[in-house]
């Protein structure tokens, strides 16, 4: 008997908090990791985003704190704020260049190969 793997389903605001923390990673690492207000900015860029969205704190809050629930995103302390890291690729057991795919996937909605190519070369060569 095989047991098939489950895989939390995210929401919409949880999916684009995910992905700006992988976004950003990856494109501004001197910058990495996100406080609150840095992760509630990259999740309401007006570029690079579809769809736009408008999301407030505690709506940034919310769903960072179910994303921690499962294993999916870090808390780090030490300075003046608590900031936040992303825990994708270990969590949800991909490969690099998968977890690059999903998380534009997350950003931007779909888009085709080639697009894809074009969107991730910030964050991977393929």
């Amino acid at each position: 008997m095989t047991t098939a793997i489950t895989h939390p389903v995210l929401s919409a605001i949880e999916a684009r908090v995910l992905g700006t923390l992988m976004e950003k990673a990856r494109t501004v690492p001197d910058s990495y990791p996100l406080s609150l207000n840095s992760l509630m900015l990259g999740c309401n860029q007006k570029t690079t985003r579809d769809p736009l969205m408008d999301l407030d704190e505690a709506q940034v809050a919310g769903a960072v704190a179910h994303l921690r629930e499962l294993g999916l995103v870090h808390e780090t302390t030490g300075g003046r704020t608590t900031k936040f890291t992303h825990n994708f690729q270990r969590g949800m057991n991909v490969f690099e260049q998968s977890a690059v795919i999903l998380g534009m996937l997350m950003l931007r909605g779909p888009q085709t190969a080639g697009e894809l190519r074009l969107n991730t070369e910030r964050w991977y060569k393929f």
